[in-house]
């Protein structure tokens, strides 16, 4: 069974450009738009084999929608 870990932040592409190079850290994709849906992320996997996204969403009311829980 695998898990994945999604992290809301405001800059995708800083967070990206801090982790890119890390040892121990397998990027999956670069940023990009996920299709369909107003988010704009990248996915890699932890030292511990975890699969974590890092997203920021590009629309302000999905964006109040979710992070307002």
């Amino acid at each position: 069974m695998g898990a994945l870990l999604s992290i809301t932040v405001d800059d995708v592409d800083a967070l990206y450009e801090r982790v890119k190079d890390l040892p121990n850290i397998e990027i999956l994709n670069e940023p990009c738009m996920v299709p369909g849906i107003p988010v704009y992320s990248f996915f890699f996997k932890d030292p511990g084999g975890y699969h974590v996204e890092i997203q920021a969403f590009t629309d302000p009311a999905t964006r109040d929608r979710f992070e307002s829980r």
